[in-house]
Order: structure tokens, then C-alpha cells, then sequence
């Protein structure tokens, strides 16, 4: 059994490693997608982030194909720029459909690299099924973060440009991140830690997920709240 270590007038019973932070988590948020086939259009409606305010371009993509053929030259079905100042939106788009699979997917960059929320429709069925990106705090600690993140099947994080960031307080709107971590998988599915900071007991902060470059291309965020340590 470990006992009591004096050094100096320091005792430290037992000496061991601290625990993770506690927080909690207020809120998540995703861009998100849902919508149906009707007749000769794809009837979609997305959310944006609604704390990334001040963004409001987005590209919408349809492929004839089960997920979305990221870096590979294969031209969309149909591909529409909209505009989305509200927190919410809806766009029909007509496309020449047949009993085949599609898939829609919504970005907010120039490229379908950007592309983060998607709607699979398998052959004959009207109702898309929805995917959006979404993170999880897996470890909090004095100085470092992980999270956890998932993006649509075959999106390479790596070779999109996408990022974490963390800022303080509650939103992202005009504010510079604390601190932020290129994403180095190719996993669509992985970890990644943010290195450098110095959290704050009982403060509120947000972290953030970006499909590419830019606070434009933020896709989910999740708000916590430091307990006292």
C-alpha cells in the first residue's frame, strides 16, 4: 500500500494522477437534413447551426449511388447553391429519377468534399434516411481534449481540410477558437485530441466539428460546462 510522500513541506497522499475533469453537457447541434421523393423531385428541407450565424451559403448534391463519391470525378444528378439566412430551409429539386439508389448531401463549402449531412433513398422507397455528423467529448482534462467525431461513410477528414476548434462561451459567431486541431485520419470515424489549453473550472465552453476549411464549415457543435476542480 502507497503511503504518504513528504517532499518539502508537500504531502501528498497518495501522489497519483488526477482524474478527467467533470463537465456538462448543456447542448449538441448538427446540420441536418430529412425530405421525401415526390414525383419528379427530391423535396428536401436542412437546419443549419444555428450558432454559426452570418453563414448562410450551402451546396446541395444528388448522385445516383448508395454514399457520397468524395474525391472522385463523378458529376451529381443535379447540384444547387441556396441561401439559408433563416433556421431552416427547403429546396425542390427535380431530377430525372428512377428505381435507382440515391443519395443527397448538403455542404456548406464550394465542393462536395464539404459535404457532411446526407439522405440515402434505396430503390422504391419515397422517405430518404437521414445521416448527419455529430461529435462527442470523450476526455476532458487541464490542458487537453478529446473527441470523437463521425462523417459520412468515405469522407476522408485529412484531405478535406476538417478541423476541431474549442471557443469560450456559447457560441462561435465572430469569435477566434482558443485553440484548434487539423483532423489527421482518414477514418470517417476516429478521435482526435486538442493539445495547448488551459480549461477553466465552472466555465462554459463550446467545441465544434468542421467538414473543411474555415468556421464556415462547422457541422456540429456540442456546449459543456466545467465543474469546480
Amino acid at each position: 500500500m502507497l503511503g504518504a510522500l513528504v517532499v518539502g513541506s508537500l504531502v501528498c497522499i497518495p501522489c497519483g494522477l488526477a482524474e478527467p475533469l467533470k463537465f456538462t453537457l448543456l447542448k449538441t447541434e448538427s446540420l441536418t437534413l430529412s425530405g421525401d421523393i415526390v414525383g419528379r423531385y427530391f423535396s428536401v428541407e436542412f437546419a443549419p447551426v444555428r450558432e454559426k450565424t452570418g453563414v448562410t451559403a450551402y451546396l446541395i448534391a444528388i448522385f445516383e449511388d448508395r454514399q457520397i463519391p468524395y474525391y472522385r470525378a463523378i458529376n451529381p444528378l443535379v447540384v444547387q447553391r441556396i441561401s439559408c439566412p433563416a433556421p431552416r430551409c427547403s429546396l425542390a429539386l427535380e431530377a430525372p429519377i428512377s428505381e435507382l439508389p440515391y443519395i443527397v448531401g448538403i455542404g456548406s463549402g464550394d465542393s462536395v468534399d464539404s459535404i457532411s449531412a446526407t439522405l440515402n433513398f434505396s430503390p422504391g422507397t419515397a422517405s430518404g434516411r437521414p445521416f448527419q455528423a455529430a461529435l462527442e467529448i470523450k476526455s476532458l482534462r487541464i490542458n487537453s481534449l478529446i473527441v470523437s467525431y463521425i462523417l459520412p461513410p468515405g469522407y476522408r477528414p485529412s484531405r478535406s481540410g476538417a478541423w476541431l476548434g474549442l471557443w469560450a462561451g456559447s457560441s462561435v459567431e465572430g469569435v477566434e477558437p482558443l485553440a484548434k486541431a487539423e483532423i489527421d485520419s482518414d477514418l470517417a470515424q476516429d478521435t482526435q485530441a486538442i493539445n495547448g489549453l488551459t480549461i477553466q473550472s465552472n466555465f462554459t465552453y463550446t467545441v465544434g466539428l468542421a467538414a473543411g476549411p474555415g468556421v464556415k464549415g462547422i457541422t456540429s457543435l456540442a456546449v459543456f460546462r466545467t465543474e469546480g476542480y
